[in-house]
């Protein structure tokens, strides 16, 4: 597994997440209602597309030995 050193801005906010009691600060909740027939597989394909090119949306945290990295 790749361990990448987290940037400045990145350490603020895992150490900020670590010690908040709200651990749903950074969420938004939003909604479309959708009024017509809705083409499953191409909705999957859609989200899937937005989620390989939005980092942000997979990037997840990790610890070793009390260092935070990026994986």
């Amino acid at each position: 597994m790749i361990k990448n050193k987290l940037l400045d801005p990145q350490v603020g906010f895992y150490y900020g997440n670590k010690v908040s009691n709200d651990k749903s600060i950074y969420n938004i909740a939003e909604y479309v209602e959708i009024s017509h027939p809705l083409d499953i597989a191409r909705m999957k394909d859609a989200i899937d597309w937005v989620f390989s090119q939005t980092p942000t949306l997979y990037t997840m945290f990790a610890e070793d030995n009390g260092v935070p990295y990026q994986c």
